[in-house]
């Protein structure tokens, strides 16, 4: 096995490269069993609370709306409340966003209607009198006047803050809303019949009749963002590498999916919320693994901190935060022969990496594999050869941290 350091990465020695053909090597058959140290859940508030709704206005700076209709503020862990019922009758708060341009400006939707804050959630006014039955909110990145939110009665867009609205041509009701980063005329509406998609800014919308629904998570690759995941009610997660054309099953499927999240720096990882607990892939959702540790309940809600590299999940007794990193993930279609490239990511920055493997015997590891760059990234590539076929797993470690696990098979595809 050739290995080659990536241009981001110190290149590995060639010791150390030999020593890493041989983990790769023998690393087969029925593989022992590694539990990692990331992705433990600890306490970030609103203990006894129902939470309903996460969103993140700026690093470390998280809103939290609940089923009795209180909204809280958490700000370097220091939870404030802001308001017990906008609407009068204790209805659920169903979605929150924030400007991300000024996270001071805050809108609230609950079945009472839509609500809106310019100081942080100190007081509300009701922006907007025909918003009934308000579910789903989305503000445009690239101008913070631009609000799209849905209710019973339809979606309504504006483009003054909320002064005058006007209503789309969007027919079913929307119960998620998310805008390309890339793009904003470009929006994605979940809905009970799937996914629905405008490219002209909520003027026209179409749906691909192969799009799975009723669907309620929604998700946009934030580097490639023709990549979207959705998460289906009725169970499962499905993927579009297509900007919504085409959907194909992604894992999840007996499990209902409330919401999703896509990793900023290494976008093959994806966090999903569920009926059973959080759920995490660092495969582009080809396999998903459950993240229990400190954490026992079904997740409502769920929000990338992405700044600061934390996930935080909404339960049925609070919310919860963990840190993502260090993520190891790995690019390549297993085929022996082909090229394969291994990725550290969410890591301190020029930290020494520790590469652990396991297989049904033996315990392996390359204490020096590499160095993190400043970033904490780690890159590096190299090539099955015939003798790797087989199942394998793989782990590291920076900073006395241990990452994630991936198990992967290698075969021959010819």
């Amino acid at each position: 096995m050739r290995a080659t350091g990536h241009r981001r990465a110190p290149a590995a020695s060639p010791t150390t490269r030999n020593v890493q053909a041989l983990i790769l090597l023998l690393i087969l058959a029925a593989p022992a069993s590694i539990t990692a140290k990331t992705d433990a859940w600890a306490p970030l508030g609103l203990s006894g609370e129902s939470v309903t709704v996460l969103t993140v206005a700026s690093p470390g700076r998280v809103y939290a709306g609940t089923s009795s209709g209180a909204i809280f503020k958490i700000a370097d862990r220091v939870q404030t409340w802001l308001t017990l019922d906008l609407g009068g009758h204790f209805n659920p708060v169903t979605a929150i966003a924030a400007s991300p341009k000024d996270p001071a400006a805050v809108y609230a939707c609950t079945p009472d209607g839509l609500f809106k804050s310019m100081n942080g959630g100190v007081t509300w006014t009701v922006p907007g009198e025909e918003l009934t039955g308000c579910i789903a909110l989305s503000i445009d990145p690239r101008d913070t006047n631009i609000v799209y939110a849905a209710g019973s009665s339809g979606l309504f867009k504006t483009a003054d803050a909320g002064a005058n609205w006007i209503r789309t041509s969007l027919a079913p009701t929307a119960v998620n809303l998310v805008i390309d980063p890339q793009n904003p005329d470009t929006i994605y509406a979940a809905t009970a019949t799937g996914v629905v998609k405008s490219a002209d800014g909520g003027a026209n919308w179409t749906v691909d009749p192969l799009s799975p629904g009723p669907v309620r998570g929604l998700a946009i690759d934030p580097q490639t963002s023709t990549t979207l995941y959705t998460g289906a009610l009725t169970g499962g997660v499905f993927k579009s590498t297509d900007a919504g054309r085409s959907w194909t099953s992604s894992g999840l499927s007996s499990t209902p999916v409330f919401g999703l999240v896509v990793d900023v720096q290494e976008s093959s990882t994806v966090y999903a919320a569920t009926e059973t607990g959080p759920f995490k892939s660092v495969d582009g959702g080809r396999t998903w693994f459950s993240l229990p540790q400190g954490l026992n309940a079904k997740t409502t809600a769920i929000a990338g901190d992405l700044a600061l590299c934390k996930i935080y999940v909404g339960t049925r007794d609070g919310a919860f935060e963990t840190d993502i990193g260090p993520v190891l993930t790995i690019h390549s279609d297993l085929c022996v022969g082909r090229e394969w490239t291994l990725v550290v990511s969410h890591a301190g920055g020029n930290m020494p990496i520790r590469l652990l493997g396991v297989s049904s015997e033996f315990l392996w590891e390359i204490p020096q594999w590499g160095i993190t760059n400043a970033a904490g990234m780690f890159i590096t590539k190299g090539i099955f050869p015939l003798h790797t076929e087989g199942d394998h797993q793989l782990r590291v470690e920076v900073g006395c941290i241990l990452s994630n696990l991936i198990s992967l098979a290698v075969t021959n595809c010819h």
